[in-house]
């Protein structure tokens, strides 16, 4: 054989190596975006909806089950040796006591402290998937 073709022999099967190798690869993202993605094909995906539309008062249940988390302010806690009870002043100008696992419209009290209240509020997407965030409501004082 030449050494073109013997040249041209080795290139080919270098060739056929390197694309053989290349298709056995896998992308490791590591917790990055992979850049090999469309972003408009990515953006263009329908993303799940988190329902945060609260419905007018007039059609949610009355007292402190009615009112969202972010509608009340902690104006008072009392802790005694056996309870704990949280005063909440709501939008609509009424003061309520609540417990520990008192509900309100879109989650509950988890937790009183002598500083504020832990709430567990509770989301639900369009596809039916339930989320759950810790929001923390510090004791309201007039100097705030």
């Amino acid at each position: 054989m030449e050494r073109a073709q013997k040249l041209l022999l080795i290139w080919a099967f270098c060739t056929m190596a390197l694309q053989l190798q290349l298709q056995a690869q896998a992308y490791d993202s590591r917790g990055k975006l992979d850049p090999f993605i469309d972003l408009n094909e990515l953006l263009s995906q329908e993303q799940p909806q988190v329902l945060s539309e609260l419905p007018p008062l007039s059609q949610r249940p009355p007292g402190l089950a009615g009112l969202a988390i972010s509608e009340v302010i902690v104006t008072g806690t009392a802790i005694g040796k056996e309870s704990k009870v949280v005063l909440l002043r709501g939008i609509d100008n009424f003061t309520y006591l609540a417990r520990e696992g008192n509900k309100l419209f879109n989650g509950y009290v988890s937790k009183i402290s002598e500083e504020g209240v832990v709430f567990i509020q509770e989301l639900v997407d369009t596809r039916g998937n339930k989320e759950t965030t810790q929001i923390v409501k510090r004791l309201y004082t007039e100097e705030d």
